[in-house]
C-alpha cells in the first residue's frame, strides 16, 4: 500500500485533477498529458502497462479531466468536428486507453459523461478522425501504406523517430498512429458500436456508419440496395445531391439530370489516385462519409501483408486485422448500422477476399482470424429482411433465394448459352447448393465469368465496360416508375442493347486498390506482394485478389456467397453433440484457464465470442447467442469439475506382461474421489441403438449400461449415488496415466513458460494446483476421452428401480426402499434367482444411460464403425423396453472406438447439473419453423430492443375498460384515497355508485375496492411510470354473500401499500409489461404477493406463473401466498426440489397436491353421503350415492335436482296463494307468504343443521329454568320437512345464544329466509362441482397422469425456479401446460437465457394470427434490482468480455422501458440506508424505521459509540492481503480483527444469531470459519455467529447485525463493482461495522459516495465495554466519553476480549461457588443463546430477501387503520 501511494501516477492525481469538481470546466493541460502519456503509459511505442493504465482509471482521469477538458461547440455538426479535430492526440488515446479499461473491468464507462455528451461525441469523432492520418508509420491511407505494417513485430513497427518528434501537444492531425495506438483506437470505437444506448455515442456511431457511407459504393450495388429498400430512395437522393462533388463534371461524363441522378462521389480509392480533394468532406476535419468502406478497405489491406507460410507473419497487422473483425462484427448485429454497414461489406466483397488471404491458410496465426471471419460471415447471412429489420421466416428465406437464384437463370439464358443450359432449365432446388452451382459456373470463362459478376454488380466493371447491368436498368425502371413493365419487354430490351446501346452508364474506372495496399505498391514493396499474390494462386496483393482485376476464385466465390444456399445455424447447432467433449473442454482458445485469461487480459485481443449486446436482430439471434454462451458457460464448470475429481484419484500408469509376453500398460488409481468412481471391467456396454429418424444421420437414441461397485465408500457417499435420479447428467472419463519421464517433461516444460512470465511481468507465478490445472493437464494426467450423458435408470442388486420419484413405497426421491441407503439391503438379501447374494454384493448398481447420440455417430465415423454400429441392435427392443421398464437390463455389447477406453464414472452436484436441460430447451425452440413467433406480438420488439421502449406498456396497450379490481389491497378507504397522490381528483364511492365524503369512508366504506381511471398514464420512455394523473374514481365492490358456513376467507393482505407499491400492482394487473425495481429493503414480495392474489380472484380461468432463481426466495414467496388465506390450496402447486423446504401448513409438491386432492374427494363424498341421509335415503342408497364421483352425479340428477325443483315450485305456488289471498290487486304484487315458508319448503334442512347459529332461533327457555340441554343430533337424521326442521331447531338451541352467529333461517321476514335457503342451494351446487371436478382422478390411475392433470386443468398458481423450467419444459409442451401471466422475482439475478425459458414455456402454433400468435401470454411482471449483484458467472471471459452477466432485467432497464422503483425501505436505520439509498433515484424510509424510541430502530447498539462504522486494519506482523493461492485472497489481520469483535458482542450480551460475518472473498470466508471453529465454537459462551459467507452468496438474506471484511490493501479489487457494495451495505438492520484499508478505498471515484459517509466517522473501533444488550439509550446518544473504549488494530481488541472473558468467568465460578455446585467451567455465562429470552425484542420486522435470521423475528400485523408498521420490508 505504501508503494502504491508512493506512486508518481498516483501522486500527480493527487495533485492535478482528484481534487477538481466533477462539473466544472478544465483546460487541457498539454505538458500534463505528455507526462501522462509518454512518460507513465509509453507513448504507445509498446503495449500500454495494464498496471498503470488500472491506476489511471481508478484516479478518475477519465471523469475528472478529459471529459471536462473537451470544450462545449457552437450549434452545428461542423463545429462539433471541428472541437474534434481540435483535439490533443495525448487526450485522445488517454480517452480511448480508458475507454477500453473501463470496459474490461466491467465499469459503467460513459457514466461520468452523461452531463457532457458534447465531450463522448467529439472524442468519438476524434479518434475516427484518426484513421485520416494514417495507420503505424506516419502514412495518410490516402498516400501510403504504413511501413510498420509489414514489420514481424507489433511494437517495434512505429517509426521511433516520428514518436519523438511528436510531442502529442497539437491537434490530433499531427500525430500518426502506431501500431499499438491503432489497435487501442479500435478497441474503442467498438466499445462504442455496443454502447448506442446512450445517445452521445449511438449518434456518433451511427453518423460513422450511415446512409452517406453508400456514396464510397459503385453505382449498381447502391442501385440494388435501393430497389431492395424503397424507402430510401428519396434518403439517397438528398444524400447524393450533399456529397455531390464541388468540381464540375469531366467533359466526356455523361449528364444524368435527366434521370434525376448525379455522379457518384469518390471514395478513399479514388483520392489515393491524386484526382483531387475526397467530394465527401466538406470542410478540415469534418468525418468523411466514406469512414465506413475506409476501415474495411483497410482491413483488406492488413490482410495483403500477411504473407503465406513458410514465412513468418506479423504480429501487428494480424491484431489490427482481428481489431477490425471483431468491430465489423458489431456493426452488422446492430439493428442502427447494420443495412449501411452490409452494403458496405457485401460491396467489397470482404469476406471472399478474406478467405483468399494468405492468413487464412495459416493453421496457428490464422484460428482466431477465420473464427472472426466465420462470426462476420454468419452476421451478414442471417435472415433479416434488411429493409424492415424483421426476421424471415424459414419460407421467406427460402423464396428469397429462390428468387436470386432465378434471376441467375434468366441471365444465363439469355447471354451465356449454351454454356450454360443446364444451369438455365434446371429446378431451382438442384441448383441451391454451393457445389452444385459451383460445377456449373465452372464451365464458364475466366473473362464470361468476369461478365457474370459485373452483370450481378458484385464487382465493378472495367474501364471500356459501358453496358449497364440488369439490376441497375431495374432499379432506374423502378426509380422511373416503369417497375412494372412486362418481363418480356425488359428481355427484349436486354438483347436490343449492346456495346453502343444508348443506355450507358458514367465511364467509371472501377473500384481500386486500400489504401494501405495502393501505399505498399508505392512504397517498393510491390515486387514482393505481388510474388507473393502468385504464390498464392491469385492476381492481387499478398493473397488478396485486385478487385480491378479480381481472380477467378474470388469471382466464383462472390457468385456463390450472393446465390447459393447460406449455411445454417441451427444445421451446425444441431450437428454438435450437447454434452461438452475433451476437444472442448481443453480447447485453451475457446475456454482459456485461468492463467490464460489472466494473461490474455493484459495483451487486450479480441475472443472469438459471441457477445450479448442490449438490442438484437431476432429472437432466433437472441436465443443462438445465448445457447453458444451458456453452453461454454456450463462446459468452463464442468471442466473444473473434473480437473479436480481426477487430480484426487491420483491415475498412474501400471506395467503388466501379458500371456503372450507383450509387455501392457494401465491404468490404476490410488487416490479416491467421492464424485468419480472407478469402472471394472468391461466399462461401458451397448444395449441399445435406434436407427435414424428420416432425415437424420445419427441414431434416434444410444442406451449403454455401467456397473459399479459402493461398498468401499462411507455410508453418506453411497446415499448421494444412489439419489442418482431421472435425466441427471453423468460424465465418463477415459483416462490412461502418461509414463513418469513425460511427466517430468511436462513440468519441465512449465517451470520455463512460467520463469519466461516472470521474467516478462517482473513478479513471481504461482504454481502447485494452479499449474496443473492449465493447458498441460490433460497429458500430465492422461485424460483421453470425456464423454457426457443422461440417467434413465439406477438399479440395485436384486434389479428394482431406485431412481423413480414417481415410484410408489420408496423413502423418497432418488432413495432406496427403506429408510435410508445404508438399510436398504442387507448380506442376507437374495438376489433375483433365489441364490444368496455375496457379501458385499447389496452395493452393486447399473446404471442405464442414454448417451448423446450426435457424439456417439461422430465417434463411430472416427473409429470407421459408424456401418456396424447403425446396424447393432439390442435383442431387447425399444418398444419392449417402454413395456416392461422393471425388466432385466440386457448385458449388452463392448463399446467401440473411444468408449471403449471409459474407465471412470463422473457424477457432479445437482445444483450446478442442469445445464442440459436449458441447452436442450434452446435447441428445441431454434429447431422450430416459426421460433421468431415465439412470443406475442406486443413484447417482440421490446424483447429484441427494437423501437419504442414503452410499446409494451399497460398504458400503449389495448388494455380492458372498466374499471380495475384492487380487492384487498388497500387497507381502508382512506388507504385508497391517499394511495394516489398524482391524480388530479380522487373520489370515493359506495357499491351503489354514490360520492361518500373522506371524513365518512373508513366507517361507511369497506374493502374490497375497485378504481376507475379516467385518463390513461402518460410513460415516456426510459421513464418511471408516473401512476395515475386523472381523475380516480375508488368504489367499494359488491361482496358476495357469505355461505350457510361462514366466509372461509382468510385475512387477506394486512400491509399498507405505498402509493409507488400500489402503482407497481396496478401494472402487474394489467396486460403488458411491467418492471419493477425493488432497492433493498422496499418490499418486492409483499409487491409480487399482492399481484399474484389479485389476478387470482379478478380471472378464475387464468393461470399464473411464479418464477425465481432460488428456491428459497420461491418458497419465501408461495409461504407468503399459502398464509393468505384467500387462495384454494386446490389451486397451488410447487414444482422441483425445494418443495419440501415450505414452512406452510400441508404438502404443496406434485404428490402432496394429488393426495391432498383426493383427501378432499373423500370428504366431499362424505357429505354427499350426509346429504343424502338428510333425504331420507336408504343406507344401500346413501353407500351406492357416496360410492365415487360418478355415483355421486348420479345421485344429483336423479335426488337432489328433483328436489330443488320441487322447493322453487313450492316457493312459486306460496308466493301465488299469497298475492290471490289479498282482495286489492294493486297490493296483490307486493303480497308474500309467511316468513316461516322458506324453511318449511326447504329440502336439505337436516343436512344444514350444523350451521353456525343453528337454522333456526333458539327457544325460550321455560320460567325459572336456567335452559335446557340441547339434545344430540346428527346429519345423518331421516328426518325431512317441518319435522327435520324442529329437529334442527332443537340442535341449534345451544348454539344461538344472543352473543353467538345469527341463525341461517330468522322467520322475521319471508325474503331474509329465502335469501338464506338460496345460499344453502348455492352450496349443494358447489358441493356437486367439487365432486365434478374429482372425478378425472377416479379415471387417472398412475400418479404421473394425475399430476400432469392437475398442473394442466387444476391448479392456477404454479410456481418453480428457472432451472426446473428448463429441464421440465418438454414434459410441460407435451400436455398442453399453458398459462396467462408470468411474476419472476430475482429478475436481475439469472442470466438472460434462464429468463427467457419460463417466456418460452408455451408450445408455438404456426397457425396462429399475427395478433397474439396462438400465445396466451398478456402480462409478464419482472421484479428484481439491477442495481445488485448480477448472475454469477464463473468464467471471467464470459462474464466481462461477452457480457453474459447481463440479465434481461438490468437489459430491458438500461434500453428505457418504463418501471417502477419502489421508493421507501423498511430494513435498516436511516443513516445507515444512506450509504447506499444515493445509487437510486429516490429511496425514502417506511414509519417503522423512523418510529421514535423505543422502537428497535431508534435504539443504540449495546457497546458501540456508533450504529455503523468504518474500522481501519493495520497489517498483522507487517501483512495486509495474501493469496496462498491464485486470488484465493485473505486478511488474516481482518479476520482476527472480526472475530474478536464478535466475542466482544456476544460477551455483553448479543444474540449469536443475529450476527453475521461477511466478505468479499471466498478465501477469507474460509479463514474466518477456521478462526471461528478455533476461538468460539468450542466455547458455549461464543458459539457460532448466524452465518459466514461472502456477499455475493448472501445477496437475498440479512440480519441484525453485521461485520464486513473487505480484506484487499493494494487494490480496490472487485468491489470496484459498485452493485457488489451495494448489496454488502444493505444486509444489516441495526448494525453494520465495515473491517478495511481507508487509503485503498477512499480514493475510489465510483466508491466516493458511500465511502465518504463511513469515513465521516473516527475509523477506531468505538465501543463501551460497560454497556450490556439491550441498548437502553437513543441511537443518536453517544455513550459516556469515560466509557469509550478506542480500539486500533486486531490485537487490543483481542487482549479486550480475553480480558471480558476472564472476568466474566471468575464472576461465574464466584456465583457457583456460593450455591455450593461443582462444574463451573461448565456454567452459562451472560450472553449466551440460552440466556433469558426477555432479553429480545418482542418485535422484529420480517425482510422479503430471505428468511429471517432471528427465529422470533415476524412482520408485526397492520392495525385496523392500516398502520404502515405492517409493511414488510423488502
Amino acid at each position: 500500500m505504501s508503494d502504491l501511494l508512493a506512486d508518481p501516477l498516483t501522486r500527480l492525481a493527487a495533485e492535478k485533477w482528484r481534487s477538481l469538481d466533477p462539473g466544472a470546466d478544465v483546460t487541457a493541460d498539454p505538458e500534463l498529458l505528455r507526462r501522462v502519456y509518454h512518460d507513465e503509459l509509453g507513448g504507445g511505442r509498446r503495449p500500454f502497462p495494464r498496471s498503470r493504465l488500472q491506476i489511471l482509471e481508478l484516479s478518475g482521469f477519465l471523469e475528472l479531466y478529459i471529459w471536462p477538458s473537451v470544450p462545449k461547440p457552437a450549434a452545428g455538426a461542423a463545429a462539433a468536428d471541428a472541437v474534434a479535430a481540435s483535439l490533443p492526440h495525448d487526450l485522445l488515446m488517454c480517452a480511448a486507453l480508458l475507454i477500453t479499461e473501463k470496459d474490461r473491468t466491467g465499469v459503467d464507462v460513459w457514466a461520468g459523461a452523461s452531463e457532457r455528451p458534447w465531450a463522448v461525441s467529439a472524442v468519438l469523432a476524434g479518434l475516427m478522425l484518426t484513421r485520416e492520418r494514417g495507420l503505424p508509420g506516419g502514412a495518410s491511407p490516402a498516400e501510403s501504406a504504413p511501413s510498420s505494417l509489414s514489420s514481424s513485430s507489433s511494437a517495434a513497427g512505429a517509426s521511433a523517430a516520428t514518436d519523438a518528434a511528436a510531442d502529442g501537444a497539437g491537434p490530433a492531425a499531427s500525430r500518426p498512429l502506431t501500431t499499438v495506438e491503432a489497435g487501442t483506437v479500435l478497441e474503442a470505437i467498438t466499445v462504442a458500436s455496443r454502447s448506442l444506448e446512450t445517445k452521445a455515442v449511438r449518434y456518433s456511431v451511427v453518423r460513422a456508419f450511415n446512409l452517406a457511407s453508400w456514396t464510397a459504393l459503385p453505382e449498381g450495388v447502391v442501385a440494388l440496395q435501393v430497389l431492395e429498400s424503397p424507402a430510401l430512395e428519396r434518403k439517397w437522393q438528398r444524400v447524393r445531391a450533399r456529397f455531390a462533388p464541388a468540381p464540375p463534371a469531366p467533359a466526356d461524363a455523361v449528364d444524368h439530370a435527366s434521370s434525376g441522378s448525379k455522379k457518384r462521389p469518390r471514395s478513399d480509392g479514388d483520392a489515393a489516385t491524386g484526382a483531387g480533394a475526397s467530394p465527401t468532406r466538406s470542410g478540415a476535419g469534418m468525418l468523411p462519409a466514406t469512414y465506413a468502406a475506409g476501415v474495411v478497405d483497410d482491413a483488406l489491406g492488413l490482410a495483403a501483408l500477411v504473407p503465406p507460410p513458410p514465412a513468418v507473419a506479423p504480429a501487428g497487422p494480424v491484431l489490427l486485422l482481428e481489431r477490425h473483425l471483431e468491430l465489423f462484427r458489431e456493426l452488422l448485429l446492430q439493428r442502427a448500422t447494420r443495412q449501411f454497414f452490409r452494403a458496405i461489406v457485401v460491396g467489397r466483397l470482404l469476406l471472399p477476399r478474406l478467405r483468399a488471404c494468405a492468413l487464412w491458410r495459416r493453421p496457428l496465426e490464422g484460428k482466431l482470424f477465420r473464427q472472426l471471419t466465420q462470426q462476420v460471415s454468419a452476421a451478414v447471412d442471417m435472415d433479416v429482411d434488411e429493409a424492415t429489420g424483421e426476421a424471415l421466416s424459414p419460407e421467406d428465406a427460402a423464396a428469397a433465394q429462390y428468387e436470386r437464384l432465378q434471376g441467375l437463370q434468366r441471365l444465363a439464358y439469355l447471354r451465356y448459352r449454351p454454356a450454360l443450359d443446364d444451369l438455365a432449365l434446371a429446378s431451382v432446388g438442384s441448383i441451391a447448393r454451393r457445389e452444385d452451382l459451383a460445377a456449373h459456373l465452372d464451365r464458364l470463362s475466366d473473362s464470361a465469368l468476369h461478365d457474370v459478376a459485373v452483370r450481378l454488380c458484385l464487382v465493378p466493371p472495367p474501364a471500356h465496360w459501358t453496358e449497364t447491368s440488369d439490376a441497375a436498368k431495374r432499379a432506374r425502371r423502378a426509380a422511373d416508375g416503369s417497375a412494372g413493365e412486362d418481363e418480356d419487354d425488359d428481355e427484349d430490351d436486354e438483347e436490343a442493347s449492346g456495346a453502343a446501346g444508348t443506355d450507358k452508364l458514367v465511364d467509371r474506372k472501377g473500384q481500386l486498390l486500400p489504401a494501405a495496399v495502393a501505399a505498399l505498391l508505392d512504397s517498393g514493396s510491390a515486387a514482393k506482394a505481388s510474388a507473393a499474390g502468385d504464390e498464392a494462386g491469385g492476381d492481387g496483393v499478398g493473397g488478396v485478389p485486385d478487385p480491378c482485376c479480381p481472380t477467378r476464385s474470388l469471382l466464383l466465390s462472390a457468385i456463390l456467397d450472393a446465390h447459393a444456399a447460406r449455411p445454417s445455424s441451427v444445421d451446425a447447432l444441431n450437428a454438435a453433440p450437447l454434452f461438452p467433449s475433451e476437444a472442448l473442454l481443453f480447447d485453451a482458445d475457446r475456454l482459456p484457464f485461468p492463467a490464460q485469461a489472466r494473461a490474455a487480459s493484459s495483451i487486450s485481443r479480441p475472443l472469438a465470442l459471441p457477445r450479448l449486446n442490449l438490442a438484437f436482430l431476432t429472437l432466433s439471434d437472441l436465443l443462438t447467442r445465448n445457447y453458444e454462451l451458456f453452453r461454454l458457460e456450463s462446459a468452463y464448470a464442468i471442466r473444473d469439475d473434473i480437473i479436480e475429481a481426477v487430480r484426487r484419484l491420483q491415475p498412474q500408469p501400471v506395467s503388466t506382461v501379458s500371456a503372450a509376453g507383450r509387455a501392457e500398460t494401465s491404468t490404476r488409481f490410488v487416490g479416491w474421489s467421492k464424485m468419480a468412481l472407478p469402472l471394472p471391467p468391461p466399462g461401458l456396454r451397448i444395449i441399445d441403438v435406434k436407427p435414424p429418424r428420416l432425415g437424420d444421420e445419427h441414431p434416434a437414441a444410444v442406451r449403454a449400461r455401467l456397473d459399479v461397485d459402493l461398498s468401499a465408500y462411507a455410508p453418506h457417499i453411497r446415499e448421494e449415488w444412489d439419489s442418482l435420479r431421472e435425466g441427471d447428467a453423468i460424465f465418463l472419463l477415459g483416462i490412461a496415466a502418461p509414463p513418469a519421464h513425460e511427466v517430468e517433461a511436462i513440468d519441465e516444460e512449465e517451470r520455463r513458460q512460467r520463469a519466461a512470465a516472470e521474467a516478462r511481468s517482473g513478479a513471481g507465478g504461482k504454481g502447485g494446483r494452479s499449474a496443473e490445472a492449465g493447458p498441460s493437464f490433460p497429458r500430465r494426467y492422461g485424460v483421453r476421452v470425456v464423454r457426457g450423458a443422461e440417467v434413465i435408470q439406477v438399479r440395485d442388486a436384486n434389479g428394482s428401480v431406485i431412481s423413480d420419484p414417481y415410484r410408489a413405497g420408496r423413502g423418497g426421491p432418488g432413495r432406496p426402499s427403506g429408510s435410508s441407503s445404508s438399510s436398504s439391503s442387507s448380506s442376507s438379501s437374495s438376489a433375483a434367482d433365489g441364490a444368496p447374494m455375496p457379501r458385499g454384493a447389496q452395493w452393486r448398481r447399473t446404471v442405464v444411460l442414454s448417451l448423446d447420440p450426435v457424439q456417439y455417430h461422430a465417434d463411430m465415423q472416427a473409429a470407421g464403425g459408424a456401418a456396424a454400429a447403425a446396424a447393432r441392435a439390442d435383442p431387447l427392443s425399444s418398444a419392449a423396453w417402454e413395456a416392461d421398464a422393471d425388466g432385466p437390463v440386457t448385458e449388452g455389447v463392448p463399446a467401440d472406438g473411444a468408449y471403449s477406453s471409459i474407465n471412470v464414472l463422473l457424477r457432479r452436484e445437482a445444483r450446478g447439473n442442469n445445464f442440459k436441460a436449458v441447452l436442450q430447451m434452446l435447441r428445441d425452440l431454434l429447431n422450430h419453423a416459426a421460433v421468431n413467433r415465439a412470443v406475442p406480438r406486443w413484447l417482440e420488439n421490446v424483447l429484441l430492443g427494437r423501437g419504442d421502449p414503452s410499446t409494451a406498456h399497460h398504458s400503449r396497450l389495448a388494455a380492458p375498460k372498466g374499471p380495475v379490481a384492487f380487492h384487498d389491497t388497500f387497507v381502508s378507504a382512506s388507504h385508497a384515497a391517499a394511495s394516489f397522490p398524482k391524480a388530479s381528483a380522487v373520489e370515493l364511492q359506495d357499491s351503489w355508485g354514490k360520492a361518500v365524503p373522506l371524513a365518512e369512508a373508513d366507517g361507511r366504506l369497506r374493502r374490497p375496492f375497485r378504481v376507475i381511471f379516467d385518463a390513461p398514464d402518460a410513460t415516456a420512455p426510459g421513464s418511471v411510470s408516473a401512476g395515475a394523473t386523472g381523475r380516480v374514481v375508488i368504489r367499494e365492490a359488491p361482496r358476495r354473500p357469505a355461505g350457510p358456513y361462514g366466509d372461509a376467507a382468510g385475512p387477506g393482505n394486512r400491509v399498507r401499500f405505498t402509493p409507488t407499491q400500489i402503482e407497481a400492482i396496478r401494472a402487474g394487473v394489467l396486460p403488458g409489461l411491467n418492471l419493477v425495481v425493488g432497492p433493498p429493503g422496499t418490499g418486492k414480495t409483499d409487491v409480487a404477493v399482492q399481484i399474484v392474489a389479485n389476478l387470482y380472484r379478478s380471472h378464475p380461468t387464468e393461470t399464473v406463473l411464479l418464477v425465481t432463481h432460488s428456491n428459497q426466495a420461491l418458497n419465501d414467496l408461495f409461504d407468503k401466498i399459502a398464509d393468505r388465506g384467500d387462495v384454494d390450496p386446490r389451486h397451488l402447486l410447487r414444482l422441483g426440489r425445494g418443495e419440501r423446504d415450505l414452512k406452510s401448513e400441508g404438502d404443496f409438491s406434485r404428490a402432496g397436491r394429488v393426495e391432498h386432492t383426493l383427501a378432499l374427494r373423500m370428504a366431499a363424498l362424505q357429505r354427499v353421503a350426509a346429504l343424502a341421509r338428510a333425504l331420507g335415503l336408504t343406507e344401500a342408497d346413501v353407500a351406492n350415492a357416496s360410492y365415487s364421483c360418478e355415483h355421486a352425479e348420479y345421485f344429483r340428477a336423479k335426488h337432489v335436482q328433483p328436489a330443488v325443483d320441487a322447493f322453487a315450485a313450492a316457493i312459486r305456488a306460496a308466493k301465488a296463494a299469497a298475492r290471490d289471498a289479498v282482495p286489492d290487486e294493486s297490493k296483490a304484487s307486493e303480497a308474500l307468504p309467511p316468513a316461516d315458508t322458506p324453511l318449511k319448503c326447504f329440502p336439505f334442512a337436516a343436512f344444514f343443521a350444523d350451521v353456525p347459529g343453528g337454522l333456526t332461533p333458539a327457544p325460550a327457555p321455560a320460567a325459572g329454568s336456567d335452559g335446557a340441554e340441547a339434545p344430540a343430533s346428527s346429519s345423518g337424521s331421516s328426518s325431512s320437512g317441518s319435522e327435520a326442521a324442529a329437529t334442527a331447531a332443537a340442535a341449534s338451541s345451544a348454539a344461538g345464544g344472543a352473543a353467538g352467529p345469527s341463525p341461517l333461517f330468522r322467520m322475521q321476514s319471508f325474503a331474509e329466509d329465502l335469501a338464506a335457503a338460496q345460499r344453502c342451494l348455492r352450496h349443494v351446487d358447489e358441493l356437486f362441482d367439487d365432486v365434478a371436478s374429482f372425478r378425472p382422478f377416479e379415471l387417472l390411475r398412475t400418479q404421473r397422469q394425475r399430476v400432469d392433470f392437475m398442473l394442466v386443468k387444476q391448479a392456477r398458481i404454479v410456481a418453480m425456479t428457472c432451472t426446473h423450467a428448463a429441464m421440465a419444459r418438454r414434459h410441460l409442451l407435451s400436455i398442453g401446460f399453458h398459462f396467462d401471466t408470468l411474476v419472476m422475482e430475482e429478475a436481475a439475478q439469472v442470466m438472460e437465457v434462464e429468463t427467457l425459458t419460463p417466456l418460452l414455456l408455451q408450445d408455438i402454433d404456426p397457425a396462429a394470427g399475427a395478433g397474439d400468435r396462438g400465445c396466451r401470454l398478456k402480462r409478464v411482471t419482472l421484479i428484481g434490482d439491477h442495481r445488485q449483484l448480477p448472475p454469477v458467472i464463473v468464467n471471467s471471459a464470459l462474464q466481462r468480455y461477452a457480457r453474459l452477466e447481463q440479465s434481461l432485467f438490468a437489459r430491458l432497464v438500461r434500453l428505457g422501458v418504463p418501471h417502477v422503483q419502489l421508493d421507501a425501505q423498511g430494513r435498516a436505520r436511516p443513516g445507515m440506508a444512506s450509504l447506499y439509498s444515493w445509487r437510486y433515484n429516490q429511496l425514502d424510509d417506511l414509519p417503522n424505521v423512523t418510529a421514535p424510541a423505543p422502537a428497535r430502530h431508534a435504539m443504540a447498539n449495546a457497546g458501540f459509540a456508533h450504529p455503523f462504522q468504518f474500522v481501519e486494519c493495520p497489517d498483522l506482523d507487517g501483512v495486509g492481503e495474501s493469496t496462498p493461492t491464485a486470488h484465493f485472497y485473505q486478511n488474516l489481520s481482518e479476520a482476527e480483527y472480526l472475530v474478536a469483535t464478535y466475542q466482544y458482542m456476544r460477551l455483553i450480551g448479543y444474540p449469536a444469531r443475529s450476527i453475521t460475518m461477511l466478505t468479499t472473498y471466498n478465501g477469507q470466508k474460509s479463514l474466518l470459519r477456521d478462526v471461528v471453529a478455533r476461538r468460539c465454537t468450542p466455547f458455549p459462551q461464543f458459539g457460532e455467529p448466524h452465518a459466514i459467507e461472502t456477499v455475493d452468496k448472501y445477496q437475498g438474506s440479512q440480519n441484525d447485525y453485521v461485520l464486513l471484511s473487505l480484506v484487499r490493501t493494494r487494490a480496490v479489487g472487485h468491489l470496484r463493482d459498485v452493485r457488489r457494495l451495494v448489496v454488502a451495505l444493505s444486509r444489516a438492520r441495526l448494525g453494520l461495522y465495515v473491517f478495511g484499508r481507508k487509503a485503498v478505498f477512499e480514493g475510489c471515484l465510483e466508491l466516493s459516495e458511500s465511502f465518504d459517509t463511513l469515513l465521516a466517522r473516527p475509523t477506531e473501533l468505538a465501543i463501551d465495554p460497560t454497556e450490556k444488550w439491550p441498548a437502553t439509550r437513543a441511537a443518536d446518544d453517544l455513550p459516556d466519553e469515560a466509557s469509550i473504549v478506542h480500539v486500533s488494530n486486531c490485537t487490543d481488541m483481542g487482549r479486550l476480549v480475553l480480558d471480558m472473558n476472564e472476568k466474566l468467568r471468575t464472576e461465574a465460578m464466584r456465583h457457583w461457588a456460593k450455591q455450593g455446585t461443582a462444574g463451573a467451567e461448565q456454567g452459562t455465562l451472560a450472553g449466551a443463546d440460552d440466556s433469558p429470552a426477555a432479553q429480545e425484542p418482542e418485535e422484529q420486522e420480517q425482510d422479503d430477501d430471505g428468511p429471517e435470521a432471528s427465529p422470533e423475528a415476524g412482520s408485526a400485523e397492520a392495525a385496523p387503520g392500516g398502520s404502515a408498521s405492517g409493511q414488510t420490508e423488502e
